[in-house]
């Protein structure tokens, strides 16, 4: 039996969340052009869920048992006896800890000299541990909730890196050649969670004359699988999964061969599979390879006009993804594989009752686009107007996925959660500087898209900001963000819109930053 006591009212979400972070630091100068750099930071982020309107199902099943001393009132709706027995405030609480560490030396080598100057060389030494926890509510761990049921997350890891940086100063100021310059990086990290990794960087300017410079780079980089996809507790949801073992009609391509088990004339119960996903300790990195070419143009002909236009092309490697359900249900009941098998738990009746997964290197993305950035600072007696437009068009993204053998073109994509593929993407912002105030509004932009079940239209949001500098130290700032109210679109039809939109509506901000 399936209930949701809609009777009692919405779930209400109240969240409370602290965060703290020190930082501290020294520098100073070394003999001819070299100098030092120190740092330690701590940082903590505390934060408490309280969800409103939540059922226990013992409290449930106490009413059915008549051990509850209400009479189980159900023609025509919940009583609100029963709602106010079953009903209780879930409590969830979580902690992030980020501990980081560095010290670097920068300076020129003037041993090694090129026509634009001496080889400029930076080196250093940074550690960094990251730890967190993720704890539901007695009931949500013990499945006692209405809602889904979640194990509690907590893990840590660190990584020490080294790095060393050399700047080539080719040519400078020559004929056809205002600068030609190249970079070289390379950085070695070591995580205590799956071994080292080395990335490098090759990066190149040149700048025929002084209003134009061109650009490109090629680089190899990786990401660490972050804790909760390393160390999260598994999580209940049902999926919409269609039974290879199914006899019906909905079952398009036929019950599968390695049904035996099941029986003939299996109907899969409801469209709605249980399932269980979590992190995945064995995780390895994300490895890519970017390559980028850029122009910049300053024309001197309009005063602080900069002009950039910059393409990237991504290909990323071990992507880590969850696995795809609907191919562990073909690959047992169509394919026979084993291991597949061993995920899936079936009941009475034949029906699956969990589908477990964990996350999983099992994919390649390819990505390519291109970002403008337009900036125009116009200068008054009064004070200073800063114009800016920075738009990105996406124009390819690709994920392969290995344990399914395809290839999704994701480009225009809007899923229900956080995916958000749009072709554009567009800021433009204008803001007033006035001695030391300031006053700007800013207009995002979003392009249109779809999810899997329907179209969803373009957004565009309007951002005010204010700022005022009280002294050289103390600073305030304030704001309204999506000024209009502007609610997101539904991308699902059952009340589930893209994260990336701004579902919080109309929001009203402050700060306060004091430098020391």
């Amino acid at each position: 039996m399936r209930i949701r006591p809609v009777a009692g009212g919405t779930r209400d979400y109240e969240q409370e969340t602290d965060t703290y972070r020190f930082l501290a630091g020294l520098r100073g100068d070394l003999a001819n052009s070299w100098s030092w750099d120190a740092f330690a930071s701590y940082g903590k982020n505390e934060g408490e869920n309280v969800i409103a309107n939540a059922y226990s199902k013992s409290k449930l099943q106490e009413i059915l048992n008549g051990t509850a001393g209400i009479e189980p009132v159900f023609a025509g709706g919940m009583s609100p006896e029963v709602i106010d027995y079953m009903r209780y405030a879930d409590r969830e609480d979580n902690e992030y800890e980020l501990e980081n560490y560095g010290v670097s030396l920068t300076g020129d080598i003037d041993a090694v000299q090129f026509q634009g100057g001496a080889l400029g060389f930076a080196a250093g030494v940074e550690y960094r541990k990251e730890s967190g926890e993720f704890n539901p509510s007695v009931e949500t761990q013990s499945g006692d909730t209405f809602g889904n049921q979640q194990e509690a997350t907590e893990g840590d890891y660190s990584v020490t890196e080294v790095f060393a940086e050399f700047n080539l100063p080719i040519l400078a100021g020559a004929k056809y050649a205002e600068e030609l310059s190249a970079d070289l990086a390379v950085r070695y990290s070591d995580f205590d969670t799956f071994g080292g990794e080395t990335t490098g960087k090759v990066g190149l300017v040149y700048a025929p004359i002084e209003d134009l410079r061109f650009r490109a780079s090629a680089s190899t980089s990786f990401r660490a699988p972050g804790i909760y996809e390393l160390f999260s507790g598994t999580a209940q949801s049902y999926e919409y999964l269609i039974d290879p073992c199914d006899t019906s009609e909905s079952n398009e391509e036929g019950q599968g061969a390695n049904c035996g088990m099941v029986g003939p004339g299996f109907t899969q119960s409801g469209s709605q599979v249980p399932t269980n996903i979590g992190g995945n300790p064995n995780l390895d990195a994300e490895e890519a390879e970017s390559y980028t070419f850029g122009i910049v143009w300053t024309p001197a002909f309009v005063e602080d006009l900069s002009i950039t236009l910059d393409y990237f092309d991504i290909q990323v490697e071990n992507a880590i993804t969850s696995p795809d359900l609907q191919r562990m249900l073909d690959d047992c009941y169509r394919d026979g594989i084993e291991t597949a098998c061993a995920a899936i738990t079936r009941g009475a009746g034949g029906q699956v009752t969990n589908l477990e997964g964990a996350k999983m290197n099992i994919g390649e993305i390819s990505t390519r686009g291109v970002d403008l950035d337009i900036i125009n600072n116009l200068h008054f007696n009064a004070g200073q107007l800063a114009l800016r437009l920075q738009a990105s068009r996406l124009l390819e993204y690709d994920e392969y996925n290995e344990q399914t053998d395809q290839t999704w073109d994701k480009l225009g994509y809007v899923g229900t959660s956080s995916e958000m593929y749009v072709k554009w993407r567009g800021l433009a912002g204008v803001t007033w500087f006035a001695d030391s105030w300031s006053l700007g509004l800013d207009v995002r932009h979003l392009s249109d898209g779809e999810t899997s079940y329907r179209e969803v239209p373009s957004h565009t949001y309007l951002d005010l900001h204010a700022g005022w500098d009280v002294s050289d130290a103390l600073r305030l700032t304030a704001g309204v963000d999506n000024l209009a109210d502007r609610e997101p679109t539904d991308g699902s039809g059952s009340g589930d819109w893209n994260s990336t939109l701004d579902y919080k509506g109309r929001y009203a901000w402050a700060g306060v930053s004091y430098q020391f």
